[in-house]
């Protein structure tokens, strides 16, 4: 009786013993396995992160290559106020103005290309001229002179309405040129505005939220600059000849009498037409 109980112990104890070196045998297995997905995953972040950066340093404007070029007005209450003076980012480079109502958008370096060419980046370029700090902040608008106004400080004298921080975004200035609404008026997070193609069109703000903010009058400024406004020739109509017999005409000098040459009178489509582009 004795024995059979001594050797069941060790049968027993053989089992615990064998079972505890499979145990071990499996996480010895398991280790080098977790530790394989461990590098792979963390070799696939680096991956996607890196190519996030080349996207981002791809997209539009690039530097050293692209300039362009985007109407702007700082409307305050219910006025538009003076341009920006001509300045050239100290540093960075590339982002300026000549004091014309434009921003001149010509990255040197990837720091206000692609994702970072912000309306945020270009104003703390300009010396901070909007905003209360060092960039366009959400309750604030800083304008040329010095003054700031400030959400629930400042207020609008004759304006219905409290005022607010507000960037009207025309995605082309020839929308904006032909009165429709803005694409967009952002009231938040203005450090989303970036410049996403040439000849956009932009109105910053302080005014009551709703307001009929006015388009930038540097629009017309654009086509000097050999900006795309957004519009293609093909679809601008062209103005039809007169009929035979058609007798509508405008005088260049006082009456037209019997006798009077055409030379002394001009047609009504001549006068509409277009001038060429430059």
């Amino acid at each position: 009786m004795g024995k059979a109980s001594s050797n069941k112990k060790v049968a027993r104890a053989a089992k615990a013993g064998g079972g505890r070196a499979r145990a071990a045998g499996e996480r010895n297995i398991l280790f080098p396995s977790m530790l394989a997905v461990v590098v792979v995953l963390g070799t696939l972040l680096v991956v996607y992160a890196r190519d996030e950066r080349s996207a981002e340093a791809l997209a539009a404007p690039l530097s050293n290559e692209d300039h362009w070029h985007a109407a702007y007005g700082v409307y305050v209450c219910d006025d538009l106020v003076p341009d920006l003076p001509e300045f050239t980012a100290p540093q960075n480079g590339g982002n300026h103005t000549h004091g014309d109502g434009l921003f001149h958008i010509h990255p040197f370096s990837p720091a206000r290309a692609g994702e970072n060419a912000t309306l945020v980046n270009w104003f703390e370029d300009a010396g901070a001229v909007l905003g209360g700090g060092e960039q366009l902040e959400d309750d604030r608008l800083g304008v040329p002179g010095g003054e700031t106004y400030v959400e629930g400080e400042s207020s609008c004298d004759g304006v219905e309405g409290d005022p607010i921080v507000q960037v009207a975004v025309w995605d082309t200035a020839f929308a904006a040129a032909q009165d429709e609404e803005p694409d967009r008026v952002v009231t938040e997070d203005f450090g989303s505005i970036r410049f996403e193609d040439d000849g956009m069109a932009f109105t910053i703000a302080f005014a009551p939220e709703g307001a009929d903010l006015p388009a930038p009058t540097s629009l017309e400024d654009l086509a000097g600059v050999g900006s795309d406004l957004g519009v293609d020739p093909a679809d601008v109509p062209e103005d039809t000849p007169p009929e035979p017999g058609d007798e509508s005409t405008t005088e260049t000098e006082g009456t037209i009498e019997h006798g009077e040459t055409e030379g002394d009178e001009t047609t009504s489509s001549s006068a509409l037409a277009p001038e060429p582009d430059s």
